[in-house]
């Protein structure tokens, strides 16, 4: 039997973007050139409303009418035809305010700012959950990886108790080509930003910001903790050597950038950046160039690795759209949006001063008798014990030898105490190097 039930044209949703650079140029296409394949997912035509852009006379890599463009972020949010917005400036200003406008205005909002939801994404929730508005940000972490949402939903079930990320792809593709083709972090660096993978003010990455952007988001998920960046222990790599990779190496570690978050004693938080020696057997130890990889220890699932290429347009695309994907389904079923726990537990931090982990040591000293023995000596003052030692001499500088230290299991304020007096030691030339191992 035939029905005579009208089938029911699809809804038509318009999209703002807050920003047309290589994402947002990247993501409009997609808009173009996926029309069917979005309509099929969502049951809706997708359509852009209006972009905000910088210069007007700029050209553009995605062919919009020239009547689509705005240089003032209001004119996208007020648009009668924009049911989405996409934020895709990066920054905090004029972020913050436009997502705020849209959110209170009930207009679902994406984003990948991740600085933006680390900083303000707890503030912008609220508001979000009080005007029952979509407020997504997928791609603000870990790129392609879909991490956000694996957290929300897929792990839901599991009492979350390590996160280990390499979450950085640009200090990745610098650590990896400085232990690959045995070259120095400036060359490494400058390698980086011909390929595209470093910016032209690669700050936030080499001192390792960004990665703590993305550590606070992801730990505010999995612990349901407020833990805001500035209160996060952060090194980045701006002082790991060629020497430090040739010395790892020989004692069978790599080196990473390491964003870690765990449980700690007396249920506080541990949580900071650093570069680590990780055994060169691990899984971490094996991702290379720009990839990134989670490892996630939970109660009911031990131990699993998310890995995948962690920036770049198309990965972090293909999170706005499938952020895109699920507002459009709730926007056309009339659906609310899936709601998470609005109270937050108040997590203390565990302070970097009292973990205790094993550390390397790199030193150059005066090439003469006795100098290891004093080293030892202000070593067990503060009862530092080495596991094991190796010395060559240093042939850049006449009578100066190099030691690596690989200290057994110590309380950080005790071992930076002992670097001090080290420090201070009569023919110690200079404290190098010193990197925490992650085991």
């Amino acid at each position: 039997m035939i029905s005579n039930t009208k089938i029911q044209p699809p809804l038509k949703i318009g999209i703002g973007i807050l920003g047309l650079g290589i994402i947002g140029s990247e993501f409009a296409n997609s808009l173009l050139t996926q029309t069917s394949s979005l309509r099929e997912k969502t049951e809706t035509d997708i359509t852009i409303s209006k972009v905000l852009i910088r210069n007007k006379k700029k050209r553009r890599s995605v062919n919009l009418p020239g009547d689509i463009f705005t240089t003032t972020g209001l004119d996208v949010i007020n648009d009668p035809n924009t049911n989405i917005v996409v934020e895709l400036l990066g920054g905090t200003d004029p972020a913050f305010d436009l997502i705020r406008k849209a959110l209170l205005l009930r207009i679902p909002v994406i984003t990948a700012n991740k600085e933006l939801v680390a900083k303000h994404g707890e503030e912008l929730q609220k508001i979000a959950d009080t005007n029952e508005v979509d407020f997504l940000y997928e791609a603000a972490v870990g790129g392609g990886i879909p991490l956000i949402a694996t957290v929300k939903r897929g792990l839901a079930g599991t009492k979350i108790e390590i996160i280990k990320a390499i979450i950085n792809g640009t200090t990745n593709y610098i650590l990896s080509e400085m232990s690959k083709s045995k070259i120095d972090f400036d060359v490494a660096l400058q390698k980086a930003q011909d390929l595209g993978y470093a910016e032209p003010d690669p700050t936030n990455d080499i001192n390792g910001n960004d990665a703590a952007f993305k550590i606070s988001i992801l730990s505010n998920l999995a612990f349901n903790a407020p833990i805001h960046t500035e209160n996060i222990y952060t090194e980045g790599i701006t002082k790991i050597t060629l020497n430090d990779f040739q010395y790892a190496d020989e004692l069978g570690y790599a080196i990473k950038l390491l964003a870690i978050a765990k449980r700690s004693p007396l249920g506080s938080i541990d949580i900071r950046v650093h570069p680590a020696l990780v055994n060169k057997n691990a899984p971490l130890a094996k991702v290379n160039g720009v990839l990134n990889a989670i490892e996630i220890t939970g109660d009911l699932i031990g131990e699993v690795m998310f890995s995948g290429e962690g920036a770049g347009s198309k990965p972090t695309t293909n999170s706005i759209l499938s952020d895109l994907i699920e507002i459009a389904q709730n926007l056309k079923s009339n659906n609310k949006p899936h709601s998470f726990p609005s109270k937050k537990i108040d997590y203390s931090l565990y302070s970097i001063d009292q973990i205790e982990i094993r550390y390397y040591i790199r030193l150059l000293v005066s090439d003469k008798p006795g100098m290891m023995a004093k080293i030892t000596q202000v070593l067990g003052n503060q009862n530092i014990s080495i596991a094991s030692v190796v010395q060559r001499e240093n042939t850049m500088i006449e009578r100066v030898a190099e030691i690596v230290l690989m200290t057994h299991k110590s309380v950080e304020k005790k071992l930076f105490e002992a670097i001090q007096d080290l420090d201070k030691l009569e023919g110690v030339r200079e404290i190098a190097t010193v990197i925490r191992l992650e085991e």
